[in-house]
């Protein structure tokens, strides 16, 4: 028991591999045949309607009464009227005729009824009725009919044939388009384009799918059935066909003829003849044994016959009776003692019919586990695609993307899978660039701090130390305010990258007069002003309030204003403009874009800064740079008093 669980749990950690061809060879045979068998038989089903057609457009011909009357009149006697010449006659036509079976019955001129004899075998006469071609020989004493009926046996070879190359056709052709289908999935794409439309989308769910694909397959199980029960003939008369029958009929009553020729068949001698018959036709549904014995002076018509039945001089040995018999034999047997007739009748349906039905039932119930076999694989597969995908992920190879596709809840499985390891790779590509932005960041702004401070200890140590005029110290003390200049302004940059890059955190707001930030933007204006720069603006303010960090909106506003004197075209004018609108405060910013040579390099890092502080307060930002305009609109919520 240890060793079949270690088997099963290698074979488990193993996993099914579903992209082997060899998998499904065996569905895939059981399949074809199926269909192959199906198609024949149900071919082989219209071969006496093909036999119609051919006949009557003259590709297939019969022998013609004309022919047959011409070999039968020159050798036909009277003496075959009478039934102790039967079985010579019988040798006769079977020698002229040997392509067709046939009836023999005599009429006895005076007589209403006569006895009837028939051709050892009585094989396709049913089906070939309408072939029959009826010969009347009149002779002085009564009339002898002959019927013969073609047994179209080399037709139902040749149409045997053409039945199996038929199924190998309709198979090879399946064949093609699975392979086609599995190298091109024409026909699964569509599916899925059909599957996924709206209308649809109720049907995806998996439940609903193994419902339709249950229903689908058992009326398909439940038609295919009815099909092959309703067809159970054809297969069984395709056996007798083949004269499977036909030859064991004949070596039975042989092998009976063997065992009677020594028997008296007399009324006494019954019960023997009736055990070498039981013995010898153990299965067969329906035979009779008549003996009449020979009397050259009488016509055997029914009131002699009825006489011979009173003295019990004739009399018939009843095996067994079915009603119906599908197959009839007839045997003359030769015999001294008189006319000795075995009738052998059988119904082979009745042997077959159990044994089909079981066939049938197996045959098409097959099919419901087939397609439910195929539906639940379909699915392992689905998931066994997502499993491997998942794994890929998981060793790092996070540029992997989910292959499977579909609509049910697998589908959208993979599918959020799928935006899920999209939006971690981006936020892990970003990361990245953030990192490497962080460092060269800090290692510029190292670099940066120390020339100024280095710099500004300096000037410290020379203005301390070195004596000198007050006009040069007061040089030295306006560079020392530069380096401090040039300090502070490299420290707002790293406040603003850390600002932007770092986890956004909760900020601490208060409620306070919208004036304290206007008063500000006033300042930062006049400044601009006062450096030459043309600045329109308008800032309304009726006594509102903001609930802010106004140190961090400040910032934000050193950023616009450092952005516009840098970028901004002094010789147009700058429009600054601040409305209320509704519960919202709009500030409005536009300048024109400098066009000459002197580009200063931007990093768009206190723009993001700016959004990011904005965002804090819960408001919008919309900057919009076009070919020569830049615009910022900022949208800050206002406090209401209620």
């Amino acid at each position: 028991m240890q060793r079949i669980r270690n088997i099963l749990r290698r074979y488990g950690e193993r996993g099914i591999d579903l992209n082997k061809k060899k998998n499904g060879w065996f569905l895939k045979t059981y399949v074809l045949l199926t269909v192959a068998a199906i198609t024949f038989f149900t071919v082989y089903a219209f071969r006496y309607d093909v036999l119609d057609f051919l006949y009557k457009k003259g590709y297939v011909e019969f022998e013609t009464k004309e022919s047959m009357e011409k070999k039968l009149k020159p050798v036909i006697e009277e003496k075959y009227i009478y039934p102790e010449n039967i079985n010579e006659l019988t040798r006769l036509l079977n020698n002229l005729f040997p392509d067709n079976d046939f009836h023999i019955w005599s009429d006895i001129y005076g007589k209403k009824v006569s006895i009837h004899a028939y051709e050892t075998g009585y094989d396709y006469i049913e089906e070939t009725e309408h072939y029959r071609e009826m010969i009347k020989i009149a002779f002085d004493k009564g009339y002898l009919y002959i019927q013969l009926h073609p047994k179209i046996t080399d037709y139902l070879n040749a149409y045997r044939l053409f039945c199996l190359f038929y199924a190998f056709i309709i198979s090879f052709i399946m064949i093609m388009i699975y392979r086609y289908e599995e190298k091109h999935s024409k026909i699964k794409k569509a599916l899925f384009h059909l599957w996924g439309r709206p209308k649809l989308r109720c049907l995806h769910k998996l439940s609903i799918e193994l419902f339709l694909v249950c229903t689908g397959t058992i009326i398909l199980v439940s038609s295919m059935f009815v099909f092959l029960f309703i067809g159970r003939e054809v297969p069984i008369a395709f056996m007798r066909e083949l004269q499977l029958y036909e030859h064991a009929m004949d070596e039975q009553a042989a092998l009976i003829q063997q065992k009677l020729r020594n028997v008296d068949l007399n009324k006494g001698n019954k019960t023997v003849i009736e055990k070498i018959l039981k013995n010898n036709l153990p299965d067969t549904t329906y035979s009779d044994l008549e003996f009449i014995p020979y009397n050259k002076d009488k016509v055997y018509d029914y009131e002699y016959l009825n006489q011979m039945y009173e003295n019990n001089d004739l009399y018939n040995l009843n095996l067994t009776y079915a009603s119906t018999a599908d197959i009839k034999y007839n045997y003359i047997l030769d015999n001294d003692q008189g006319f000795v007739q075995l009738r052998i009748s059988d119904y082979p349906y009745l042997n077959y019919t159990f044994p089909y039905l079981i066939v049938s039932v197996i045959l098409s119930f097959s099919y419901l586990l087939i397609f439910l076999q195929i539906f639940i694989k379909n699915k392992i597969k689905a998931i066994q695609i997502i499993q491997k995908d998942t794994s890929i992920l998981a060793s790092g190879d996070w540029n992997h993307s989910f292959q499977y596709h579909g609509s049910d809840e697998i589908g959208q499985l993979s599918d959020e899978l799928r935006s899920m390891q999209k939006s971690f790779y981006d936020n892990m590509q970003n990361e990245g660039i953030a990192r490497k932005a962080n460092q060269e960041l800090i290692t510029t702004l190292s670099h940066d701090l120390r020339t100024p401070l280095t710099s500004l200890l300096g000037y410290l140590e020379l203005i301390r130390y070195r004596e000198g005029s007050m006009e040069m110290k007061r040089e030295y003390l306006d560079r020392s305010l530069l380096k401090v200049e040039q300090i502070r302004s490299l420290s707002d940059k790293m406040f603003e990258y850390f600002l932007v890059f770092e986890k956004e955190e909760s900020m601490n707001l208060e409620v306070q007069p919208l004036s304290n930030l206007l008063n500000y933007i006033r300042e930062n204006i006049e400044f601009m002003q006062q450096d030459d720069m043309k600045i329109t603006y308008t800032l309304e303010d009726e006594h509102y309030q903001i609930a802010c960090n106004i140190e961090m909106l400040q910032r934000a506003m050193d950023n616009l204003f450092s952005n516009m004197h840098k970028y901004a075209d002094h010789s147009a004018s700058a429009i600054v403009h601040g409305i209320c609108e509704g519960n919202q405060y709009k500030i409005y910013m536009s300048n024109q874009i400098r066009r000459d040579d002197e580009k200063v390099e931007s990093n768009r890092i206190g723009l993001k800064s700016v959004e990011k502080i904005i965002m804090m307060h819960n408001g919008t930002v919309n900057i919009d740079m076009k070919e020569n305009t830049f615009t910022v609109e900022l949208k800050l919520p206002l406090v209401i008093a209620e």
